[in-house]
């Protein structure tokens, strides 16, 4: 009974987001040697009012970029970072916020952790509980690089998968956004326990085609500090429902 309560709490939170799971078996250098090099691995993106916002790297970020703006930390989903996520930092950017692209599979030790199948179904076929710990670590030294360099206000945004490591974050900013992404229940410390001052934002679909298990956070006395705003739109893009974005900028207070 204990090995079964024990997969379920592994798989439970992974088929939020995929149609089928298979447990895979790859581990992850946690060394601090690894870890600390994570913003090496992310796209840097300063915000200015006259300009484009260019791609750089985080020295030439902490260097040049407006340490009074927000700056968004972006996770990509299980697939890897693609043309949404990009979608994701234009609409940021249009906010006035510095950017963050964080790309997991950087790392030598990494690879896409979902595939889509002949029938258009998403596999997740990584090992949560070695890639989540792992990825929550880089997000965590991202923000103790942004702070260490000035910058103090942090807002995490993450599509799919990305939107549960968000959830998982457990280290305070000022905002976590979570695109086409359902509701991470307590099983979630299992990887770790979440900051709940979190002011968090749940985005998702009740029609989400990759979707095995409607949740809204909201609905849920252990998540008083989460928002949820739902659409029919049967879509798993970042925004599926393009009235999303209104109510990020309220939530966002912009």
């Amino acid at each position: 009974m204990k090995k079964i309560l024990s997969i379920l709490l592994i798989t439970i939170p992974t088929l939020c987001y995929s149609n089928y799971f298979t447990q895979g078996k790859e581990t992850y250098d946690m060394s601090p040697e690894v870890i600390d090099t994570a913003p090496l691995r992310s796209t840097f993106y300063v915000y200015g009012r006259f300009f484009l916002s260019l791609p750089s790297g985080p020295e030439s970020f902490a260097e040049k970029a407006d340490k009074s703006l927000p700056v968004v930390i972006h996770l990509h989903g299980c697939g890897g970072v693609y043309s949404a996520d990009h979608v994701v930092r234009q609409f940021y950017s249009s906010l006035g916020m510095h950017f963050i692209m964080t790309d997991f599979h950087r790392r030598k030790d990494a690879s896409p952790g979902c595939i889509l199948t002949n029938d258009n179904k998403v596999l997740f076929n990584a090992n949560p509980e070695t890639r989540w710990p792992a990825r929550i670590k880089e997000l965590e030294r991202h923000i103790k690089w942004l702070r260490l360099n000035g910058f103090n206000k942090i807002v995490v945004t993450g599509h799919s998968e990305g939107g549960v490591i968000g959830q998982l974050l457990n280290m305070k900013v000022d905002a976590v956004i979570s695109h086409s992404v359902h509701c991470v229940y307590a099983n979630r410390t299992r990887y770790s326990s979440p900051e709940n001052r979190n002011k968090v934002l749940q985005l998702t679909s009740k029609n989400d085609p990759y979707g095995r298990r409607f949740a809204l956070c909201a609905d849920d006395p252990d998540h008083s500090n989460y928002t949820s705003i739902t659409s029919e739109v049967p879509s798993h893009e970042p925004f599926a429902d393009p009235a999303w974005k209104d109510g990020i900028k309220k939530f966002l207070g912009k």
